[in-house]
């Protein structure tokens, strides 16, 4: 359920789904990559408030007749403080593993934070 971002279990956990947090340059590099290739997610998080947050990032897999459900990546749980925003980076490897077969296309990924989407980006996935 926290996966999924649902306010009451991110609630009892301590996160608050309702807290304002801005998302800030998101970067995705490259936008084209083989599969089997590796993308970088840059981004920052900014509030105007202390806000504990929990920080995902899901990743929408192109599949052979059309987009597939999300997968859902566990970053980080922190602390922002106004003032500070929170600089986040993280390697993305974009192989098959034994569940989950790869096809080229677009695959969108998209940041969430305290179980809200905050925005995302399109990669391009091609045949190596």
């Amino acid at each position: 359920m926290v996966k999924r971002g649902d306010p009451a279990a991110l609630t009892l956990l301590g996160f608050d789904h309702a807290t304002p947090v801005r998302l800030g340059a998101l970067t995705i590099t490259p936008v084209r990559l083989p599969i089997g290739g590796e993308a970088t997610i840059d981004f920052t998080l900014s509030a105007e408030h202390i806000v504990r947050v929990a920080v995902d990032y899901l990743v929408h897999h192109a599949g052979a007749s059309g987009p597939r459900g999300p997968t859902v990546f566990k970053l980080t749980t922190r602390t922002i403080e106004p003032g500070r925003p929170l600089m986040v980076t993280r390697r993305h490897q974009f192989r098959e593993v034994s569940v989950r077969r790869l096809y080229p296309g677009t695959h969108r990924i998209d940041i969430q934070v305290n179980g809200r989407l905050l925005g995302g980006a399109d990669i391009e996935l091609v045949d190596g």
